[in-house]
């Protein structure tokens, strides 16, 4: 599996914020329902990617289980699946670590502001990288 290209503020796997859920099985992802109910959107699924779109259908949460994937490229930088939030932060230039009550959370902005974070759990057994 390859690494999933990752624009901080901009993309995951191609997919942007605001992006119609048309346009995003236009770029050859294939999603199928996430099966999971939720007050805010409706959860699509491919492999380890994760797209909620509201009831317009336009995306406003993507993310990417980075431990099922075949890791992360950010720019030139490649991510393996199984690298620590400590390792990613050591490569990723401009982003802050901060610990929270459920794991600790790597938040990565681009030159006007816009983020993209990288989350760990305090169990070990989650890395995600989504986009809000």
């Amino acid at each position: 599996m390859l690494p999933t290209p990752v624009v901080i503020g901009g993309s995951i796997a191609g997919v942007r914020l605001g992006m119609a859920l048309a346009d995003v099985r236009a770029l050859g992802i294939k999603l199928a329902p996430e099966g999971i109910d939720r007050a805010d959107g409706h959860g699509w699924v491919a492999g380890p990617l994760l797209v909620i779109v509201d009831d317009k259908e336009r995306v406003f949460t993507v993310s990417l289980d980075l431990r099922k994937s075949g890791g992360a490229r950010v720019g030139k930088v490649e991510i393996p699946a199984r690298a620590s939030l400590a390792e990613i932060a050591k490569v990723l230039a401009g982003c802050t670590l901060s610990e929270g009550s459920g794991g600790r959370a790597l938040a990565c902005k681009d030159a006007e502001g816009r983020a993209t974070n990288f989350y760990d759990s305090k169990m070990g057994n989650d890395l995600w990288v989504i986009m809000p």
